[in-house]
């Protein structure tokens, strides 16, 4: 007597293409014994989902199954091949019998998908000739990656237009097979040109919630007000969400309920976003009495030693700054250009929270 101890699988299979679909047969067996809690029409929908799902990569081709990035806690490849599960039809009535096995319930199904599925999930080109790029304040071999970067944006946003404000984060893990030609630098202008190719997979961005890629969606910092009294700080007397750049945060000093109080801690916090692993220099130019910036948990500068440094990641670091002050509050935060200009961080690069 054979012993199985776990799923037991064999099918036979034949893919043909007929009046714009593609169709395939699958032939499935499992033990009840591993089901033992299950009746037997579920038993039915195990074994023809089984058979979609073997059906993908005859029917669509290994595309949908080699993404394997973790969007949302859940690996890319199950959300898409959930998805595209659900565009594999049935053809007729799935024939159900006894397997030759004890126990054991086998399936025959016809399966088939549509033309218009399978473009779905086929890579489209996207072309950009004499793409130009020019930015006086940065090297040419920076300017050579930033033109690269601004592509990838270009192409998502030609491809899909509502993805206008998609970050380059995001931009990258679209565009397949990325290639540049005909590379042109425009003394003149201070232009580097080239004309570029990528391939864009439609059913990635169908994955995609479009407002969790807005670049400007949480754009800010929160800044929180508290009591020289509240030493853990849990206790705001007033926040708000700061819109601009710290060179104009005294705007914040206002409000009405902040002058009948004795403010003397404040805190800023959100996330600045950098597109590359990347050094950076920051600097602090206030009249405060005293201030502390921290990136990624790790001090980075203070009122006694305002200008410091740190490697940032890819993506997003967390920020806070801790103020104390009685009456005097303007505060600016700048970073080092490569021009050894410092200006503040733009608002484009500062968020209130992670926005996906």
């Amino acid at each position: 007597m054979r012993i199985f101890t776990a799923l037991f699988i064999f099918f036979i299979s034949l893919t043909i293409w007929a009046n714009d679909k593609y169709e395939t047969s699958k032939i499935n067996c499992i033990l009840q014994s591993n089901y033992n809690n299950k009746t037997i029409d579920e038993l039915k929908r195990i074994l023809v989902e089984q058979s979609k799902r073997e059906a993908l990569e005859e029917l669509y081709g290994t595309t949908i199954l080699s993404k394997t990035d973790v969007l949302n806690g859940k690996l890319v490849t199950d959300e898409i091949k959930q998805k595209a599960v659900g565009s594999v039809r049935l053809k007729g009535n799935p024939e159900f019998y006894n397997g030759e096995n004890f126990g054991e319930i086998c399936s025959k199904v016809h399966v088939y998908i549509t033309k218009k599925d399978l473009e779905k999930y086929s890579p489209k080109s996207v072309i950009l000739n004499n793409f130009c790029f020019n930015d006086t304040s940065i090297t040419l071999k920076d300017l050579k990656q930033k033109a690269k970067e601004k592509a990838y944006i270009e192409m998502i946003t030609r491809f899909k237009p509502e993805f206008k404000d998609i970050k380059l984060l995001d931009a990258k893990k679209y565009i397949h097979k990325f290639i540049i030609s005909n590379e042109t630098f425009d003394t003149k202008k201070e232009s580097y040109c080239f004309d570029a190719r990528g391939d864009i997979l439609p059913h990635e961005l169908e994955l995609t919630d479009i407002s969790s890629i807005k670049s400007n969606k949480d754009n800010g910092l929160y800044v929180s007000f508290f009591k020289k009294s509240d030493y853990g700080l849990q206790n705001e007397i007033f926040d708000t969400k700061l819109k601009k750049d710290l060179s104009l945060f005294n705007e914040n000093f206002t409000n009405d309920i902040l002058k009948k109080e004795k403010v003397y801690v404040i805190r800023i916090s959100g996330y600045l976003y950098s597109e590359r692993i990347i050094h950076k220099k920051f600097k602090l130019e206030s009249d405060v009495n005293n201030a502390t910036l921290k990136i990624n948990n790790s001090v980075v500068l203070t009122k006694k030693n305002p200008i410091g440094g740190i490697t940032l990641d890819l993506g997003f670091n967390k920020i806070e700054m801790i103020i104390n002050s009685k009456n005097a509050y303007d505060i600016k935060l700048l970073e080092k250009q490569k021009n050894n200009i410092y200006s503040p961080i733009k608002l484009e690069n500062l968020y209130t929270r992670k926005s996906k």
